[in-house]
């Protein structure tokens, strides 16, 4: 293994990319939903057993923020797609 990279798990992949859809990251113009940092993230995350799960959690968290959920979710879907 190179000096500085992590060898990571399909489950720590999919981890981060849920933290980064509920912190946002402020470099890629993601914006996360507002009041979670990543304890909080990593809090809603952890309490989540499956693929589903944490994409239903997700959801709920962007849904408690604004009625305009879908749009906000769908940008930062197509923003993560391209990193």
């Amino acid at each position: 293994m190179r000096k500085g990279f992590k060898n990571m798990t399909k489950t720590d992949c999919e981890n981060l990319l849920c933290e980064l859809f509920l912190v946002g990251d402020a470099c890629d113009n993601i914006k996360g939903v507002k009041g979670i940092g990543k304890a909080k993230a990593a809090k809603i995350i952890e309490s989540k057993n499956t693929s589903y799960g944490k994409f239903k959690a997700i959801c709920e968290a962007y849904k408690n923020e604004s009625e305009f959920w879908k749009e906000k979710l769908r940008m930062n879907y197509k923003l993560l797609k391209f990193q």
